[in-house]
């Protein structure tokens, strides 16, 4: 009986000696985790530079009958590492000696996607690939021209956009200011614009953009607009209603 005692007491002693070190062992395994964790976080965080933000956006299109639609998507005025993000742009330089600069760059175009009715078929957005050069003019102004082709196979076509833009600051508020021309080639336009019973040739649109920052430390607050000014070929369209396409957006995010 004694012995019995003895072998229960030993074997609740050895149970509990088990619970107690698998507890050290969960413990000791869940701040290692966490502690990996934070320096796997920092280290992806560490490249990030500018405001990262969740924005909305409202967009009235130039297509009859459209209405004004609404979307939250992600900005981003910064840089991730070598690449420089700008809201539906990305570059990485590959030259630049503080007067001329030489990058590669791509571009959503998402401007002129529309969906389905009974007037016109869908058109999908667009992802774009090519080359860009700029140079840094006087007043803080700086010139920059790219050519783009669709890389995704949805239009087929082309742009040549050229733009001139400046960057100004007053204590926290920064102020982004850009125009720009762009040449837009004919299977650009067909795809967006044309029908069975018109065929556009290739158009030049105009674009105006203004966008508003301010932080706080590490928040920070956005506000802009985004204009896109049509030529001839688009507004003689029989499914265009409209000469300019207007963005209207907003958000807030951490400022790195």
């Amino acid at each position: 009986m004694f012995m019995e005692l003895g072998i229960c007491v030993y074997e609740a002693f050895i149970e509990e000696k088990y619970i107690c070190n698998m507890r050290k062992i969960i413990i000791i395994t869940f701040i290692t985790t966490a502690l990996n964790a934070a320096t796997f976080l920092e280290s992806v965080i560490e490249p990030a530079t500018g405001l990262w933000t969740i924005g909305a956006k409202v967009q009235q299109g130039v297509y009859v009958d459209s209405t004004p639609k609404m979307s939250v998507v992600p900005y981003i005025f910064g840089s991730y590492g070598f690449v420089n993000i700008e809201a539906n742009r990305v570059d990485v330089t590959l030259y630049g000696n503080g007067l001329v600069y030489a990058s590669v760059v791509g571009q959503y175009r998402s401007q002129e996607a529309r969906e389905e009715t009974s007037l016109y078929g869908k058109r999908k957005s667009a992802i774009e690939l090519g080359g860009q050069a700029g140079l840094i003019l006087g007043g803080d102004f700086v010139l920059r021209s790219s050519l783009l082709y669709d890389v995704s196979n949805t239009h087929k076509g082309y742009e040549v956009d050229t733009q001139v833009f400046r960057h100004d600051s007053w204590g926290n508020f920064f102020l982004l200011s850009s125009i720009g021309v762009q040449y837009q080639s004919s299977n650009l336009t067909e795809y967006y614009y044309g029908t069975e019973q018109y065929e556009p040739t290739p158009t030049v649109s105009a674009e105006l953009e203004l966008i508003l920052t301010y932080t706080i430390d590490h928040l920070g607050i956005f506000i802009g607009t985004r204009n896109y000014f049509y030529g001839d070929e688009v507004t003689n369209s029989p499914i265009v209603e409209s000469s300019y396409n207007l963005q209207l957006f907003s958000g807030v995010g951490y400022s790195f």
